[in-house]
């Protein structure tokens, strides 16, 4: 488990990390719901999580393309 979030190697970035967190959690997820551990409105909640972690996540991907959010400095 912790080879898994040593993130600094070459080509197994924070976008990388993300994804295997994204289906490690929603893996183990549907083994509880599978085993009845579950309730259905809680495995709704681990899905509205998860996509929103995957959306900031691919946000903050495109916005470092675009020069990483950070404000221009001769604008204010």
């Amino acid at each position: 488990m912790l080879g898994f979030f040593r993130t600094k190697t070459v080509g197994f970035g924070a976008y990388t990390a993300g994804v295997l967190l994204i289906l490690l959690v929603l893996i183990i997820a549907a083994l509880l719901a599978i085993g009845g551990i579950l309730e259905p409105d809680i495995i709704a909640n681990i899905l509205l999580v998860a996509l929103g972690f995957a959306g900031g996540l691919f946000t903050r991907i495109n916005s470092t393309k675009k020069g990483g959010g950070k404000p221009d400095p001769g604008t204010d």
